[in-house]
C-alpha cells in the first residue's frame, strides 16, 4: 500500500511541475490535485494508524512480554501488517528483558522479545507445513523437561577422577572462556551477548550457584543452578568440554547437580534443551529422571554471523549467509 501511495503522489507531483496551457487542462489539473491531496491525507492517516498499532505492540513487548498471549497480535494483523514486519518489530525493535530478579517459567538463549516472538509464532507462523527462516537466523525446536521429586540415584560407571569446585566470585573472562569451551559447538551465545554489568548481576546473585568440574587441574565442565524462582531450580547451564565427552563425566556431573538442587527446599527442578544441543542431551536428561512437558520453536540470530562466536564453531550446522 505504501509503495502504491508513494508512486501515486509522485505522479501527481510530476504533473504539477509542467505548465498546463489550455483552460480545460488547467481545470482538470486542479481537480486531480484536489483528489490527490485528499487521497494523500487519507492514506497518510491510515498509515499513521497502522504504524501506531505496531508501535503499541512493540511497547507491550518491552513492558509486558511475559504476559502477552497470541490473541494480543490480532489487532496488529487486522491493521494490515503481515508476518515479516511484525516479526521484525518484535525481535529487533523490542529492547525488553525479563523484568525483576525472578526469570519467567521458561527461559531462552536470547531473551530479547522472546515471549512475544513465541506467542506470535504460535498464532501466525506455526501452522502445518514448511516455513522460511529469516536471513541470518537459526531455528531450533526447544524441549522443556522437569522433575517434581528426587529420582533414584543412577550408578556412575567409572571411579570419579574429577572434583566439583564451587565458584562464588567468578571472573567474567574466566566464565566466558569456560562457557565458550563447553558451549561453542552447540552455539551457546546468550551469556556472551550480555554486558559486563548484566552478566555480573546474574552470576553475582545469591540465588545462582556456579560450579566448575575440574579434571587434571583444569576447569572442563560447567554447572549453573538458578534458584531465583521460589520453590524451583532451573538447570540453567550444564555441559562438558570436548575432552570429557564420552567418559562418564556427564553422569557424574548430573548426580552432583541433583544432590545440590534437591538439597534446597524446592518442589520442581527443570531445564530446557534444543535440537542444536548435542544429540545425546535429550535422552540423557530423560534417563536422569526429567520428564518432557512442553515444546517450542525458537528463532534467533546465528551467533557466527554476528561475531559472537567464530565462524568455525559448530561445523555440523551449516552457515547460511543469505
Amino acid at each position: 500500500m505504501l509503495l502504491y501511495t508513494t508512486a501515486f503522489i509522485a505522479a501527481c507531483n510530476w504533473a504539477t511541475r509542467h505548465e498546463v496551457r489550455s483552460a480545460e487542462r488547467q481545470e482538470e489539473q486542479l481537480q486531480q490535485e484536489e483528489i490527490a491531496a485528499e487521497c494523500s491525507s487519507l492514506v497518510c492517516c491510515e498509515l499513521r494508524k497502522r504504524n501506531l498499532v505496531l508501535f503499541r505492540l512493540v511497547d507491550r513487548v518491552d513492558h509486558e512480554s511475559p504476559r502477552l498471549q497470541a490473541g494480543d497480535f490480532a489487532a496488529t494483523r487486522a491493521a494490515g501488517w503481515t508476518d515479516g514486519p511484525i516479526y521484525f518489530a518484535i525481535t529487533r525493535c523490542s529492547t525488553s528483558t525479563t523484568k525483576g530478579s525472578a526469570p519467567a517459567r521458561r527461559s531462552s538463549r536470547r531473551g530479547v522479545g522472546r515471549d512475544a516472538a513465541v506467542a506470535y509464532a504460535r498464532e501466525m507462523l506455526l501452522v502445518d507445513g514448511y516455513h522460511d527462516v529469516p536471513t541470518g537466523a537459526l531455528a531450533t525446536v526447544v524441549t522443556y523437561l522437569e522433575m517434581t521429586a528426587p529420582p533414584p540415584a543412577r550408578v556412575e560407571r567409572t571411579a570419579r577422577p574429577w572434583t566439583l569446585r564451587p565458584v562464588t566470585q567468578p571472573g567474567l573472562d574466566w566464565y566466558r572462556g569456560l562457557y565458550r569451551r563447553v558451549g561453542a559447538d552447540w552455539l551457546w551465545s546468550s551469556r556472551l551477548v550480555l554486558t559486563d554489568a548484566a552478566l555480573s548481576a546474574v552470576l553475582g546473585g545469591p540465588l545462582v550457584e556456579l560450579h566448575a568440574l575440574v579434571a587434571d587441574g583444569r576447569d572442563e565442565g560447567l554447572l549453573e543452578l538458578d534458584f531465583r524462582v521460589p520453590g524451583e531450580c532451573e538447570l540453567a547451564f550444564f555441559g562438558l568440554g570436548p575432552a570429557l565427552v564420552g567418559h562418564g563425566a556427564g553422569r557424574w556431573l548430573m548426580n552432583q547437580a541433583l544432590v545440590l538442587a534437591w538439597s534446597r527446599p524446592i518442589h520442581r527442578f527443570w531445564l530446557h534443551t534444543c535440537t542444536l544441543d548435542a544429540p545425546q542431551a535429550l535422552p540423557f536428561y530423560v534417563r536422569s529422571g526429567f520428564v518432557p512437558y512442553a515444546r517450542e520453536v525458537e528463532v534467533y540470530d546465528d551467533p557466527r554471523l554476528t561475531g559472537v562466536l567464530p565462524e568455525t564453531a559448530a561445523p555440523h550446522v551449516p552457515l547460511i549467509r543469505r
